[in-house]
């Protein structure tokens, strides 16, 4: 079975720099490859082909290549995103698990069969 792709910010949100350039905000949906990123002056885009035929009206653009569109465990070692670099959960201790239930031995009840064991 193949594990499935998850997004690594989902539902997280920035401004800049490694996802986008300086002065963008970037928002990462639920699905993996949902990015929306919000120019300076407000507009928004989600497909690489309407930012780049934004980007294109612009006297000095950012590149395209400025702008990351897939979530990957390299991305999220840049500092800029360790405050949203997932933690390992603790292990799990003796002191931390649950205590097993002991099993009883019950005596049967006065008229009631028991069942014996086949061979």
């Amino acid at each position: 079975m193949v594990a499935k792709e998850q997004n690594l910010l989902s539902q997280k949100s920035g401004e800049g720099p490694p996802i986008a350039p300086k002065g963008w905000k970037w928002r990462c949906g639920k699905r993996p490859k949902d990015m929306y990123f919000t120019a300076p002056d407000g507009s928004q885009y989600r497909s690489k082909r309407s930012l780049n035929e934004y980007l294109k009206t612009l006297d000095n653009p950012p590149a395209p290549t400025d702008f990351c569109w897939a979530i990957t465990p390299q991305v999220l070692d840049d500092p800029a995103l360790q405050e949203f670099k997932p933690t390992p959960s603790p292990k799990k201790t003796s002191s931390t698990l649950k205590p097993k239930k002991a099993k009883t031995l019950e005596k049967p009840v006065a008229g009631t069969r028991t069942r014996k064991s086949r061979k």
